[in-house]
């Protein structure tokens, strides 16, 4: 039961074309499909959505983000990642 707990609070629910985006770079990514229980638990991601939301923007504006300016003379790219 233990594990079960430490493996549900780092479990995250995500878009159906993550999994596809990660293994595009390489990497392999570990997933399972949620029961109907888990994923109401985990539905409180409406919340946290409209939070954000509210936060940052949607995306009405249609911005179509590519990297940052070049510093230095190269481009850079900065990932971004969130908490919720």
């Amino acid at each position: 039961m233990r594990w079960e707990l430490e493996s549900m609070s780092q479990a995250k629910l995500v878009r159906d074309k993550i999994p596809q985006i990660i293994r595009d770079t390489g990497a392999e990514p570990v997933t399972r499909v949620a029961d109907v229980e888990e994923y109401r638990k985990l539905h409180h991601l409406e919340k946290l959505r409209t939070a954000k939301a509210v936060q940052r923007g949607g995306f009405a504006d249609r911005i179509v983000w590519s990297g940052n300016a070049p510093t230095g003379g190269h481009a850079t790219y900065v990932g971004l990642t969130s908490s919720a």
